[in-house]
């Protein structure tokens, strides 16, 4: 019987826990048509359970100093395989909210996948990618609406 609970437990230890083991990726984001370096880039990224358009369950933002000619690679580590959909705000002020006028975006934005822009937000299930990799790409082309 011993042998038995021995033999059970060596089996759990070298295949069990790796059933258990959750797999993290990078996501690394390319940031085109950026018009300024002033402030930040400002992503939400969104799993399947968060509130689209409104609750990102992570919010990092980056300083343009890297940013060249209107482009700036960023990567987040550490991020559990999965379904994910994000928006970015070029945040030119550094209020983490989109400046308006008369209704119109003044700032820049993009949502992942580039959807086809209309008066409002894109539905989640067209921004939607998967991360399941080590590392996966996505580049999201920023838009301005109307004149600085």
């Amino acid at each position: 019987m011993n042998l038995v609970k021995t033999a059970l437990l060596i089996l759990f230890l070298t295949t069990g826990t790796s059933l258990l083991a959750q797999h993290y990726g990078t996501l690394e984001i390319t940031f085109n048509g950026i018009r300024s370096s002033k402030g930040d880039m400002a992503l939400g990224v969104f799993k399947p359970s968060d509130r689209w358009p409104d609750k990102p369950f992570i919010e990092p933002a980056w300083d343009k100093k890297l940013m060249r000619n209107g482009t700036l690679v960023v990567r987040i580590d550490s991020l559990s395989y999965g379904t994910y959909a994000a928006i970015v705000l070029d945040d030119e002020d550094n209020n983490r909210e989109m400046k308006m006028f008369m209704g119109m975006p003044r700032e820049g934005f993009s949502f992942s996948n580039n959807p086809k822009m209309k008066m409002t937000a894109p539905k989640y299930e067209d921004c939607t990618f998967g991360l399941n990799s080590p590392v996966h790409r996505i580049v999201m082309e920023v838009r301005y609406v109307g004149k600085r």
